[in-house]
């Protein structure tokens, strides 16, 4: 069985909990939502889902995935008497010690009294893990077609747990072809028909990238080739009030 698909969760999370922001675990009170979860070689339409108000940890649950909380400036002063350590990294659904090691060793901040620190800035959640010995790169999900299909996934949140940004990526998937892509640009065009696309050319012969601006998102849509493979990358950017100085560049 490849270590990514390990069941073995608890151990990996009681070795990686962060420590010093506990702003980022508190409950963000009743505005999330809890879906069925992702699920490898078990399609779920993604366009369907509320990613905003979903409970992201539930909805993630059944696939290997890193949660990194990303500091901001170091301008807070530690004057505690004991160090505090700072494990800025939680890994779900991996047992590989190699990599468990690997973080608990690149990834963890001692600070001392006197010393400045950071708080979360943002909390992130990638599927699967960058270096993961044997990933399981199925697709989990679909967008609006079942061919429009896509096995890794990224998001971006507030420590308030209020998502900034949603990645999806279809990475070494056979099926996914120009035409595919072609397919998805259509779809959104639809979805936002009263929203004006803007195409940038991409160069080296590949299709335009294209962005849609609207007041509470922006959505870009790319796609590149790699030889015989394809890969298609979808990013929706949230813009509210509670992103606000998480995206300057769109506005916010």
């Amino acid at each position: 069985m490849s270590s990514c698909q390990s069941n073995n969760k608890k151990s990996a999370e009681e070795k990686s909990t962060p420590v010093s922001v506990p702003e980022a675990n508190k409950s963000t009170g009743g505005d999330k939502i809890s879906l069925t979860p992702l699920e490898r070689g078990k399609l779920m339409d993604l366009e369907k889902i509320d990613f905003e108000r979903a409970d992201l940890d539930k909805l993630f649950e059944k696939l290997a995935y890193l949660k990194s909380y990303e500091m901001g400036a170091y301008n807070i002063k530690y004057n505690g008497d004991k160090p505090l350590v700072i494990k800025r990294f939680a890994l779900y659904n991996i047992s590989d010690m190699r990599m468990i090691d690997r973080y608990a060793k690149r990834n963890v901040d001692v600070i001392n009294k006197g010393q400045m620190y950071g708080d979360t800035s943002t909390i992130d959640r990638t599927v699967p893990v960058l270096g993961l010995k044997d990933a399981d790169l199925r697709a989990f999900g679909y967008w609006g077609k079942e061919n429009i299909i896509f096995n890794k996934v990224f998001t971006s949140s507030t420590k308030k747990q209020k998502l900034i940004r949603l990645r999806l990526q279809s990475d070494e998937l056979s099926g996914v072809t120009e035409k595919t892509y072609h397919e998805l640009v259509e779809l959104i065009n639809a979805k936002y028909k009263n929203t004006s696309a803007k195409a940038s050319p991409q160069g080296d012969g590949r299709a335009d990238s294209y962005e849609w601006r609207m007041k509470d998102k922006v959505v870009q849509l790319s796609f590149n080739k790699d030889g015989a493979m394809s890969y298609i990358t979808l990013v929706h950017a949230f813009i509210n009030p509670d992103t606000k100085g998480y995206l300057p560049e769109f506005g916010n």
